[in-house]
């Protein structure tokens, strides 16, 4: 009886020390986007290379392709698909927003989604909405590591129901210092 009373004793103290650990162990707190903008704004140079998959949703057809994407400050990415280059100034378009994002963020609505649900187990997607309707810009979904705060994914998402898929890696950043 009394080994029955002192192992009841026993549990219920270590049950309550195991709450009590649970409790006091920091949570860490999802990201938020402007997470993600303050550690963009923090490097100098980003480059990675990528896969993209663009989704013609009319023709139910999907054109691949590799290539790699650089970005330097203040103002400039440069994108390599298929050994051709396109240089485009952050004003002039709204992919790589996170790389632009001080002159694009504004300019949406978002919401944060965590990336379990949406077949991101490391992370957690952004959904941004443009604040003024676009035929180019329905969505773009911004997939992004959570103890990293690396972006992963970008999809961008038109009138049209097409999507242009980016998945980034071998990612290289320079910090200013």
């Amino acid at each position: 009886m009394v080994s029955k009373l002192a192992l009841g004793l026993v549990l219920a103290i270590a049950l309550c020390a195991s709450t009590d650990a649970i409790a006091q162990t920091p949570q860490n707190p999802a990201p938020t986007f402007a997470d993600v903008l303050v550690h963009s704004r923090a490097f100098n140079t980003w480059s990675a290379t990528f896969k993209q998959q663009y989704s013609i949703r009319a023709f139910d057809n999907i054109k691949a392709a590799e290539g790699s994407i650089g970005y330097q400050r203040p103002d400039g990415i440069e994108m390599f698909v298929a050994g051709a280059m396109r240089s485009t100034p952050c004003a002039s378009s709204p992919k790589a927003v996170f790389l632009c994002g001080s002159q694009w963020a504004s300019r949406f609505s978002v919401q944060s989604f965590a990336g379990s649900a949406m077949n991101f187990p490391s992370g957690t997607v952004f959904v941004l909405t443009p604040i003024t309707p676009t035929p180019l810009v329905v969505k773009i979904l911004i997939y992004v590591d959570t103890k990293t705060l690396e972006v992963r994914r970008e999809m961008v998402i038109d009138s049209h129901e097409n999507r242009d898929r980016y998945d980034f890696e071998n990612v290289v950043t320079t910090y200013w210092h």
